[in-house]
């Protein structure tokens, strides 16, 4: 029964393969999403339900383009995430249930091209069974039921490699292909800040690729590139400069960098006070005995003070301000660890953070062993083809550094983007390591 079953699946084209994934991913996403949504998930909800609320207010104000009074929200993202989801509600109307389709099909549609992407670079079995721990990946399923930006960053991350892979790698480039690609890119950075970053990246892999490691001078795709991302952040920029009074790109979160470079006076935000040493999670020396008996169990900034973190103090964990080099390395482990040995003090160094067991086990079965047999995924993608071992590498390392340096508050969900390429690499990783066993036991017979 078994090998009737995988002959049938040797049998069936990669298109068909690859839609099966598709539609798999998709009911069991929406099926939970369903099950959620009955479980009212939504009263779980923090920003997510500002992020539900901005799309409402967009659509009761009929612009695209709009105003920054209208909620906090609005000063805070860029506009990709409400256009999205003021758009499923004009479309599904304004219920959870429509937000969760939609974000369902982003969700199936990312092991969609993860498979995708897969046999592009591995062998069948490989991207076979990077397509099947896609398709059942649970953190795919956690955040469909969800309003905010998760899924959709994952999306746009395995898009943007397809991309390249299929324009630049494989050579398969055409001019449609490449003007959506570039407005897939752009799109993504209004989403998100974080992708904005990645342009020095993607304009140099760009480069590499069509003047052949530089041996031929050839730039007319850096050029079209560089010039086309520039001109399509022209709108955005100009609704910004009218809203703000300055040059603000993609959202109030650029400002720390772009005010510097243009002279402007900072100005103070909500997450300001939340990642600020003096903020949110803030405890003085002399408050330490207070939260120690007990007596003091909210910060002056409004934190609740957990009884984790008070027994962790009693332990001997007593809250300070982190080093450069301590926050940078906590932050990198937040993105990338399969599990939390124990708690500990993040963000500033007053707001402590443990993972529950379940979140741990969970976290290790289905992230941790891919992150694991990445490692030899690596070497053997190293081996086999450096191209594209440098593209899913420096995509890790690039993103990863981002939030290392960037982002104080970064979480373990912030990784989604990124593992895609694990689960890619894990597979590869997986697959070779048993074809090495299985082979050394065939010379030992």
């Amino acid at each position: 029964m078994k090998n009737q079953l995988i002959n049938k699946i040797k049998t069936l084209s990669e298109n068909r393969i690859a839609l099966l994934f598709f539609l798999i991913a998709f009911f069991l996403r929406f099926a939970y999403t369903i099950f959620a949504y009955f479980n009212n998930v939504m009263d779980t909800f923090a920003d997510d339900k500002g992020y539900y609320q901005l799309a409402r207010e967009i659509l009761s104000h009929g612009k695209a383009f709009y105003d920054i009074n209208i909620h906090l929200y609005a000063i805070v993202l860029g506009p990709g995430l409400p256009w999205i989801n003021a758009l499923t509600m004009l479309v599904f109307g304004q219920n959870w249930l429509g937000i969760f389709f939609v974000t369902s099909l982003a969700s199936a549609l990312v092991t969609l091209f993860t498979f995708k992407v897969a046999l592009k670079v591995l062998n069948k079995p490989e991207a076979l069974l990077a397509g099947l721990w896609s398709c059942f990946y649970l953190f795919y399923f956690i955040f469909a039921a969800t309003s905010g930006k998760d899924i959709w960053m994952a999306l746009f991350m395995i898009l943007i490699i397809y991309f390249l892979i299929e324009l630049f790698y494989k050579n398969k480039f055409s001019y449609p292909k490449f003007l959506l690609f570039i407005f897939i890119y752009v799109y993504s950075f209004h989403f998100d800040e974080r992708f904005f970053m990645l342009a020095p990246f993607i304009f140099l892999y760009i480069l590499i690729s069509e003047t052949s490691g530089f041996t031929k001078f050839k730039i007319n795709k850096s050029v079209y590139f560089s010039f086309l991302v520039i001109l399509l952040m022209i709108p955005w920029c100009i609704r910004n400069y009218e809203q703000h009074g300055k040059i603000v790109l993609i959202s109030s979160r650029t400002e720390r960098f772009t005010d510097k470079i243009f002279g402007y006076e900072p100005r103070q935000f909500g997450w300001t006070d939340i990642a600020g040493l003096y903020g949110y999670y803030y405890i003085h020396d002399y408050q330490i005995d207070s939260v120690l008996i007990g007596k003091k169990t909210i910060t002056d900034g409004g934190c609740v003070i957990s009884e984790l973190q008070r027994q962790a103090m009693l332990n001997g964990q007593l809250p300070r301000p982190l080093k450069p080099i301590e926050a940078f390395w906590i932050r990198t482990k937040n993105l990338l660890r399969p599990f939390q040995i124990e708690g500990e003090y993040q963000v500033t160094g007053y707001c402590y953070y443990k993972q529950s067991f379940k979140h741990n086990v969970a976290s290790f079965i289905f992230y941790g062993i891919l992150f694991f047999f990445s490692f030899p995924g690596f070497y053997f993608l190293y081996k086999k083809d450096k191209n594209i071992f440098y593209l899913f590498f420096t995509t890790i390392l690039i993103y990863t550094l981002i939030h290392s340096f960037f982002v104080p508050w970064t979480i373990w969900r912030y990784r989604l983007p990124l593992d895609s390429i694990f689960i890619i690499v894990g597979s590869c990783g997986i697959i070779q390591v048993y074809n090495r066993i299985k082979y050394n036991r065939l010379c030992d017979k």
